[in-house]
């Protein structure tokens, strides 16, 4: 059986501080105002691609044994291997230099160190190894092979309110009241199953958001205003839920609330493919396969998506176009982009 780290870790930490600091939390005022003052000007996009240099280039043992003026030093020969990290040079470049001159250690010592100190050992201890084994076993089915790997999970404070994977058994998380120890293990479900879909899969749900008017729409504001999630984020969604159905962690009627207004109701094949694994009695022994099926005898059809999911969920398209209008309204800009089908 894997066994499972959670644990915090100075250089995402510090790495988050400056590259999500336009988004810091203020559920502690003293670590919010350090950012302001700290960063003051600073303007950088978050993304996980920032993070994936680090890992493509160190070990988790190199990683976890980095100093800020370390971690400062190296990161700027990583900036140009990645488009959407190289765009940020100026920013980043003028960013470390502040995060190398800055009293980061301390508050590192004296803020953010308890807290997630706090929340991996809460996270540690709530499950036991029989449950945390029972989900693995899911996820394992998931992707048609034992996960035999230990599993590394970085707590960090200024990541909030992003998970992301940052190696295929690895995944930072925040330790947000977002994020709550009783979604720990279905939040581990969904990270560790992301990279499971096949391109007949994905293909899949590309030719039904070209076919379908209100897929289409909801597909574009979905990566627009909540995420870029790539094509098998709604499948990964559907599925963490369903292995938390089965685990008794969460329940169907809990999830579908969940859903109703889950990243601004843009997730209808999540709710459609939700609904359908909660008929079954285990996890497919092929998702992919179940998924193209899914899609090719019916269950999902374009044309038909719309009706589909408020059937499950009444009124869901309606919020949708609500939250459509809401954002229309703040960033009409935006909108200009969208072509419609």
């Amino acid at each position: 059986m894997s066994k499972l780290f959670c644990k915090p870790c100075l250089a995402f930490e510090a790495l988050a501080s400056l590259v999500f600091c336009n988004y810091c939390r203020d559920d502690v005022p003293e670590i919010k105002e350090w950012v302001e003052r700290t960063y003051q000007g600073i303007k950088i996009g978050p993304s996980n691609s920032f993070f994936n240099p680090l890992v493509a280039h160190h070990s988790f043992d190199e990683i976890e044994s980095l100093s800020v003026e370390q971690l400062a030093e190296i990161y700027p020969s990583y900036i140009h291997e990645i488009p959407y990290v190289q765009q940020y040079e100026v920013e980043l470049l003028k960013g470390l230099q502040i995060l190398r001159d800055s009293d980061f250690m301390e508050l590192w010592h004296n803020e953010l160190l308890p807290i997630l100190t706090s929340q991996c050992n809460e996270a540690s201890s709530s499950f036991s190894d029989e449950m945390i084994e029972s989900v693995l076993s899911d996820i394992s089915r998931v992707h048609r092979k034992k996960l035999d790997e230990d599993i590394y999970i970085y707590f960090t404070y200024f990541t909030h309110p992003a998970s992301f994977n940052i190696a295929p058994n690895s995944y930072i998380t925040n330790s947000g009241t977002d994020n709550p120890i009783g979604n720990f293990l279905p939040l581990l479900a969904h990270e560790l199953c992301h990279g499971f879909s096949n391109k007949e899969a994905k293909m899949a749900y590309r030719n039904a958001c070209e076919k379908d008017k209100y897929l289409h729409q909801a597909d574009w504001f979905f990566d627009e205003f909540c995420a870029h999630p790539g094509n098998e984020e709604q499948f990964v969604q559907a599925i963490e839920h369903a292995i938390a159905v089965k685990n008794g962690l969460q329940t169907y009627d809990g999830v579908m609330k969940h859903f109703s207004d889950y990243y601004k109701c843009s997730v209808p094949i999540a709710i459609i493919l939700s609904s359908e694994l909660n008929k079954l009695k285990e996890i497919p022994a092929d998702m992919n396969e179940w998924i193209c099926r899914s899609f090719a005898d019916g269950t999902i059809k374009a044309g038909e998506i719309e009706a589909k999911v408020n059937s499950i969920i009444p009124g869901y398209t309606d919020s949708f176009m609500g939250k459509w209008n809401e954002e229309e309204q703040k960033n009409p800009e935006r909108f200009l982009s969208y072509k419609p089908i």
